[in-house]
């Protein structure tokens, strides 16, 4: 807001935040408490600013290099409270960040360029202000909470792939924010060293997260799950290492659990227990969950827990719905999840047949491991 032309020896407003002077050596100045989009109009050209209060961003152009998409580095000045400087390269408008204000601010460009929101707590979908995977979406932030970050995702309701902005830190590019560009869809509110709340990919917020899927194996950004995914390489994710939390968890090379594989060789699978962190580069194509402390039984169509698959907790007559016996989908592999029970198993529904016996909290990888015929299963049977 501008509070008209003084002289230099008037004084000044205790709401002040920055005098503009018309030269540099003083006279005539304008002072300003707020931000200004265009500074060239009246035909003004300012040479000069000082700073009462207050974070000020200037820019070269009007609009905020709006239509230069940000520019560079040297189309921006950052002044605070009491700095007095040279603008005349940087006349064209100002933004202001007051003081002791919470929060996020978003903007659309590099360089704090463009459209810029104000967050002062968490968002569930900044789409209608930027839109993603356009020049719309967001480049740029600036944290101006001191003891809280914010995490900031690429899908709505703070799911998809996450990264974390540092409390007082300002982010000049995505480089700089260590995300992909234009692709920030939710922000999210954090205390300094929390750890954030769960999210999944196609999920609502979890309290219990299972499994951090980093793209990097150094860190960096990461997604977070607490349920199994068919397919890890959709939007083109390209996970590099795991972090687990609770359960047990499956990875396996290709997606659908490496069913169009059969099931694969042993190197196609990796298994993950709570408090492992593992490089999984071979494995990112799907992962499956063991839950803590389920009991029952899981039977799979192909070896190395590949393919179908399907819990029973108590005895099931007949399988033969998901398992049609004597075909590819018959059952191949098995895990007993039950502590203190056992399960026998029938080639026939009704518990008849041929039976074998699958021991309490065994793994069983193959037919062999099993000690059954292959794809003969067709009932189970809690003992």
């Amino acid at each position: 807001m501008s509070r008209g032309l003084f002289l230099i020896e008037q004084s000044i407003s205790s709401a002040v935040s920055v005098k503009l002077y018309f030269e540099t050596s003083g006279g005539l100045y304008q002072e300003f408490d707020d931000k200004e989009k265009n500074l060239h109009q009246d035909d003004n050209d300012f040479k000069r600013a000082v700073v009462t209060s207050g974070t000020w961003i200037f820019y070269t152009n009007p609009n905020y290099n709006n239509s230069e998409y940000g520019g560079q580095p040297r189309n921006i000045k950052v002044l605070k409270p009491g700095q007095d400087e040279n603008i005349s390269g940087v006349n064209g408008s100002m933004y202001l960040l007051k003081d002791a204000t919470e929060g996020i601010v978003l903007f659309e460009h590099s360089f704090y360029g463009g459209t810029r929101m104000w967050y002062e707590e968490s968002c569930a979908n900044v789409y209608d202000i930027f839109p993603a995977n356009s020049p719309g979406g967001v480049s740029s932030a600036i944290v101006l909470s001191k003891n809280q970050q914010f995490a900031i995702f690429t899908k709505p309701n703070y799911q998809g792939i996450q990264g974390q902005l540092k409390a007082g830190q300002w982010y000049e590019t995505p480089t700089a924010m260590g995300f992909p560009n234009d692709k920030v869809q939710s922000v999210r509110k954090q205390d300094t060293g929390r750890e954030p709340h769960s999210v999944r990919l196609t999920a609502k917020i979890n309290s219990a997260v299972s499994v951090k899927l980093y793209f990097e194996t150094s860190g960096g950004l990461y997604q977070e799950f607490d349920d199994k995914e068919k397919n890890l390489h959709q939007d083109d994710n390209d996970f590099k290492r795991a972090v687990v939390t609770s359960g047990t968890w499956i990875f396996y090379t290709n997606p659908n659990y490496n069913n169009s594989e059969y099931g694969g060789q042993p190197r196609n699978i990796k298994v993950l227990k709570p408090g492992q962190d593992e490089n999984i580069s071979g494995v990112n194509g799907s992962m499956y969950l063991l839950k803590d402390a389920t009991e029952g039984i899981v039977l799979f169509e192909h070896s190395f827990y590949g393919g179908t698959r399907m819990w029973y907790e108590e005895s099931c007559a007949n399988v033969y719905d998901i398992f049609p016996a004597n075909s590819p989908g018959g059952v191949s592999s098995a895990i007993v999840l039950s502590k203190n029970q056992q399960f026998a198993i029938f080639t026939k529904p009704n518990y008849q047949g041929i039976q074998g016996q699958l021991k309490a909290g065994q793994w069983y990888e193959t037919p062999t491991a099993m000690g059954f015929p292959n794809d003969k299963v067709q009932s189970v049977r809690k003992v």
